[in-house]
């Protein structure tokens, strides 16, 4: 069980390079749904496991962290225009199912994990919230971290609309796709929540570079 968790680690951070790729449309199309379909067989083999004994809490932190791109890359596609060809019902069950486990695996209140979890129901609320974005092709803006691109990239989102931090891709934005802010209040100080969930999220990300 623990080596085909591993393999489709793998194969998921090996198909986010998908989101790279500018010059074939229908390639991409079928290689990022080729790679939601991927994100949820990892959350349903993680919950098999778990099912039999607490493996989240007990996992690597490879693990965790995969769950989360995993997660983030369901919410791309689901509030996007690629949702017309998934099950959309799969998806958001598969990114409440990633949120539970991130819950059982926080030992404390605000620790990495509780943080992380907070974080991503707030980035949650606000891809459903934006109307534009569903009508739109899935992307990123930050592509310079290669298989953790989708985790950084949703990190600076979360910075700019929730942590009160400058977009560093303000510049690349069309004027009528900017993002307002959201009211929502961030989860600590602005600097301090991001420049830890940087440090300690994102630890040891050349793991992930495939």
């Amino acid at each position: 069980m623990v080596n085909q968790i591993t393999l489709i680690i793998a194969r998921l951070q090996l198909r986010c390079y998908y989101f790279f790729v500018t010059s074939a449309p229908d390639f991409r199309k079928q290689g990022l749904l080729k790679a939601y379909s991927t994100s949820l067989m990892l959350v349903n083999k993680v919950q098999e496991v778990g099912a039999k004994w607490d493996f989240v809490r007990c996992a690597p932190s490879i693990v965790a962290r995969m769950l989360t791109v995993a997660a983030l890359l369901q919410m791309k596609i689901v509030n996007s225009s690629y949702s017309r060809y998934i099950d959309t019902e799969s998806g958001k069950k598969a990114f409440a199912a990633v949120i539970a486990m991130l819950g059982r695996a926080s030992l404390k209140a605000n620790d990495l994990h509780d943080r992380v979890r907070k974080i991503m129901e707030q980035l949650w609320t606000m891809h459903h919230s934006l109307v534009v974005k569903r009508k739109q092709e899935p992307s990123l803006n930050v592509k310079s971290r290669l298989g953790a691109s989708v985790l950084h990239d949703s990190l600076w989102v979360w910075r700019q609309e929730f942590g009160g931090q400058g977009s560093p891709f303000t510049h690349e934005r069309p004027d009528n796709l900017c993002i307002q802010p959201h009211g929502a209040p961030p989860l600590l100080s602005a600097s301090s929540a991001s420049l830890q969930i940087d440090e300690q999220m994102l630890q040891g990300t050349s793991a992930i570079r495939i």
